[in-house]
C-alpha cells in the first residue's frame, strides 16, 4: 500500500498561527503553537490518524517531531494541538 499514491497522506500546517501575539504576565511564558501535523487514513473513508506532530514551524533540537513511538508524550501533544 502506497499511502502517497492512494491519497491517504494529509498534512495540516498551522503556519498562520506562528505570529499571533500573546500576553506575558510576570514569568508566565505563554505562546500559541503553530504545529505541522502529518495524518494517514488507513481505510478508505476512515479517520485521520496523526503519525507525526511538530509543535512549532522551525525544526530545532528543542522542537522535536513527535510520533506514535513516543507513546505517552504524543498523547499530550495531540491534546495540546486539539
Amino acid at each position: 500500500m502506497d499511502v502517497l499514491q492512494d491519497n491517504q497522506l494529509y498534512i495540516a500546517d498551522y503556519d498562520i498561527l506562528a505570529d499571533i501575539p500573546t500576553i506575558h504576565r510576570d514569568s508566565d511564558q505563554r505562546f500559541v503553537a503553530a504545529p505541522i501535523v502529518l495524518f494517514v487514513v488507513r481505510d478508505p473513508g476512515g479517520d485521520l490518524i496523526p503519525i507525526a506532530i511538530q509543535l512549532l514551524q522551525t525544526p530545532a533540537p528543542d522542537n522535536p517531531v513527535w510520533t506514535p513511538r513516543d507513546q505517552v508524550r504524543l498523547v499530550v501533544v495531540v491534546v495540546v494541538v486539539a
